[in-house]
């Protein structure tokens, strides 16, 4: 009942004001990160599962690149199920909607647990789903599926510490498993958060209690066995994650405090508060419209719970954790986010505003424990003290809105047109509405005893509808039009036909006039096209440091220029190329063979002569160029240079290197080469996501070159023995060959998932155990349902006799 309540009311949400507001080819940075990340990973990872294979390995960008690793693509997560059996649009729909609504069954659990009423566990369901920091998620996916687990999360974390039960101890271990392999990682994180401050919270409360030491110690091992049950289930994506992590130009240290913050650090502290909290006009702050504002109504409740004596610990747990994820959430505007960067893995992640979807949940639990308070409140002065409280929220939200926001302002005086902007003039009519209905709502309260319960359950749909009407999605989802942003089909064409397998370079994307993009950075994984780069924040630092390399001297400055001024740059895995250039002999090395650009890309060309880079094909705007002086993918050398890896750069762009005669190692071949001219031959045979087989002939010993990416866990065989493979050029690999004819293989088998998929076996062994042991203690300690029965009837018949 409660789930199809909890599903009908997500579907109704989602067609009318995620679906109908949509603006057909609206493309803007809310809507970024789905079209040009998240909808090409999930499609890419269920077309390959659907072909038999299993995507550890992606051959399409970066001349090679970890797929599985990068913990992006839902591939372990059961809740993606659609994924298997749907298109990729269809299937998006359909798991956003399975977890919204478990978000709010979730929630309304985790009301339950802490003693709220039906109604006000629905409020708090309503009031954290469907808020705008949540809400808003529907446009990054991957950071919903997240989320809606924080509630359950919490809801097991009480019940392990006052019951002490292993049943719980397990499922908070699955919990938080099936959150980290199904969401965004930031989240998990997050759930940690709340598990830890809950368990701290709880810790002092029963520190001076009768047993109250026993008690927290117990409740403590049974929080880390849960961590521990939590790290063996999540073992196999998570070991090869940290593989790809330790070797990512975002390794786990990677950013400092001025690399994060970037979206408001320059607005006004007042500015941000008033904006993040209260439904206002001003669109200073609006980056995926993540602001925790839970609206008129729901601030309100959140008065009337200080007046609720039965759950003033609970309340005290949420008012402070929700400040404090708060404050995090504003960046460095407060001190407190400067302590909390010192804290391993807050470093990891750009964007503190995400932390407003954590401060969701104890605002909306707030709101829930506020409905208690008044359906408790039978007295008169308790009444009269909620009322009040919720009055006093009431008048400090009036006194903001009418605040002239100076974002909102230009230099001039003048209000700028962002407060014209559609739905905006329509969202302060809602709120006039919304205050209407809250001093009518109160005013049926007071004055109503015998129908108050039914004026109570009154309250979750009018948070519902209040946050309903307040929600304005503009934006287009990939679920909607999921060819929006895709590369014209004509150039797709031609590609494919011309390629073979050398690689494209797409320019460095930007968005045009119309707010399109139609050479989006991972076509090469949708289109089945070999690029040199990509859009992805887990990719191998050396390579990083590869393609720094081809970047122009005059951008090299501007980019230095800005990271001193706005804090460090973090790649994202473009490449900057330009016909000025200056070591044009990797982009070569790479067999990076056409350059495309566009007018929603930039043009590469510009005024430079195009005789090294002649156009070969145009169509809709999209201009393909060839770079002639490409090399093959696999070549022999019999010429070897070993240094150190610092200086392997510098050697490959000494104009005196000629990479088609000779190799960069870092170690010793293992073979002797005479350093004679190239005389060889090597041919790709078969090229498959984690196969690659090549036939080479040499009449002297050589070294075979492949350029793909180097990477643990790709494994060589010559001739079917096993043969060491070399790092070569910085990046690429290498396999020593004797001289004659020789069939090379190389394949990829990344020994950090296996090792994780053994652990995830002691795991499921584990939960499995867990789940016996206290069905069989459950079954010790009552008798079985139908000889209770039995006992009943008989003790009724001697009554009765």
């Amino acid at each position: 009942m409660t789930a199809g309540v909890a599903f009908g009311l997500t579907y109704f949400w989602w067609s009318q004001r995620v679906v109908a507001t949509a603006v057909p080819g609206r493309f803007v940075i809310e809507n970024l990160d789905s079209y040009l990340y998240y909808y090409p990973m999930f499609e890419y990872a269920f077309r390959e599962l659907g072909q038999g294979r299993f995507p550890f390995w992606n051959p399409y960008q970066h001349c090679g690149t970890p797929f599985f690793a990068t913990a992006q693509h839902l591939l372990l997560s059961p809740l993606n199920v659609f994924f298997l059996f749907l298109p990729t649009a269809a299937a998006l729909k359909a798991t956003t909607l399975l977890h919204l609504t478990l978000g709010l069954v979730f929630t309304f659990i985790l009301g339950r647990v802490f003693g709220l009423a039906r109604p006000a566990a629905a409020t708090a369901a309503a009031a954290f789903v469907f808020s705008p920091a949540v809400a808003s998620l529907v446009q990054v996916p991957h950071h919903l599926y997240g989320a809606i687990w924080m509630p359950l999360a919490l809801a097991l974390t009480h019940l392990v510490l006052t019951q002490r039960r292993l049943r719980w101890t397990a499922l908070l271990g699955a919990t938080l498993a099936a959150q980290y392999l199904g969401g965004y990682p930031m989240f998990c994180l997050f759930s940690v958060y709340l598990v830890l401050g809950y368990a701290l919270w709880w810790s002092a409360l029963q520190w001076r209690l009768p047993g109250g030491i026993a008690a927290i110690a117990t409740g403590a091992m049974m929080i880390a066995a849960a961590a521990l049950l939590a790290a063996l289930l999540s073992a196999p994506q998570l070991l090869p994650a940290l593989e790809l992590a330790q070797l990512s130009v975002r390794s786990l240290n990677a950013l400092d405090i001025n690399s994060v913050d970037p979206h408001f650090a320059a607005a006004s502290l007042p500015n941000l508060l008033l904006q993040t909290l209260l439904p206002t006009p001003s669109r200073a702050f609006q980056f995926l419209r993540m602001t925790p504002a839970p609206g008129w109504i729901v601030l309100a409740l959140i008065g009337a719970a200080a007046a609720n004596c039965r759950l003033r610990r609970t309340a005290g747990f949420f008012a402070v954790f929700g400040l404090a994820t708060y404050l995090i959430g504003l960046g460095r505007h407060t001190p407190l986010f400067a302590l909390y960067f010192a804290l391993p893995g807050s470093n990891l992640f750009r964007i503190p505003s995400r932390f407003f979807a954590l401060t969701a949940l104890p605002l909306a639990m707030l709101a829930g424990i506020g409905v208690d308070a008044l359906r408790r409140a039978v007295n008169r002065p308790r009444l009269v003290v909620a009322t009040l409280a919720a009055v006093t929220m009431l008048g400090v939200g009036l006194a903001a809105s009418v605040h002239a926001f100076p974002d909102a302002i230009n230099a001039s005086g003048i209000l700028t047109a962002n407060w014209f902007e559609p739905g905006l003039l329509r969202r302060l009519w809602v709120g006039c509405v919304e205050l209407f209905a809250i001093a009518a709502w109160l005013a049926v309260f007071l004055f109503t005893r015998r129908w108050r319960d039914v004026v109570v359950w009154t309250l979750p749909l009018v948070i519902y509808a209040s946050l309903f009407a307040n929600h304005y999605n503009a934006a287009m989802l990939p679920e909607l039009d999921p060819t929006l942003v895709a590369m014209p089909p004509r150039v797709v064409e031609y590609l494919r036909t011309n390629q073979g397998m050398a690689r494209t370079d797409i320019t460095t994307p930007r968005l045009n006039t119309n707010g399109l993009m139609t050479l989006p950075c991972k076509s090469g994984m949708r289109y089945g096209l070999y690029a040199d780069m990509d859009r992805e924040n887990t990719y191998a630092r050396r390579y990083a440091e590869y393609v720094a390399r081809l970047t122009p001297p005059e951008v090299a400055k501007l980019r230095a220029a800005f990271s001193a001024a706005s804090g460090q740059e973090v790649p994202q895995g473009g490449i900057t190329l330009t016909p000025e250039s200056a070591n044009l002999a990797l982009l070569d090395l790479m067999g990076t063979r056409f350059i495309i650009d566009g007018p929603a890309n930039g043009e590469f060309l510009g005024d430079a002569p195009s005789d090294r880079f002649p156009l070969r094909f145009s169509a809709d705007g999209v201009h393909v160029r060839e770079n002639p002086s490409a090399q093959r993918r696999a070549f022999v050398v019999r010429r070897a240079e070993v240094l150190a890896s610092d200086a392997v750069l510098d050697r490959l762009t000494d104009p005196a290197f000629d990479p088609r005669r000779s190799v960069v190692l870092e170690q010793p071949p293992g073979i002797a080469l005479d350093g004679g001219p190239m005389v060889g031959a090597a041919n790709i045979v078969t090229y498959e996501p984690q196969r690659v087989v090549i036939e080479a002939s040499t009449p002297a010993a050589a070294l075979l070159v492949l350029t793909d990416q180097y990477y643990p866990g790709w494994r060589a065989t010559v001739d079917g023995e096993a043969a060491p493979i070399l790092r070569a050029d910085y990046v690429f690999r290498a396999v020593a060959l004797p001289p004659g004819q020789h069939t090379v293989e190389f394949r990829f088998v990344p020994r950090s998932f296996y090792q994780g998929m053994a652990l995830a076996v002691v795991g499921l062994l584990l939960l499995v155990a867990s789940g016996l042991w206290a069905w069989h203690a459950q079954r010790r300690a009552a008798p079985w349902p139908a000889t209770e029965r039995r006992v009943g009837s008989l003790a009724q018949a001697r009554t009765d006799g």
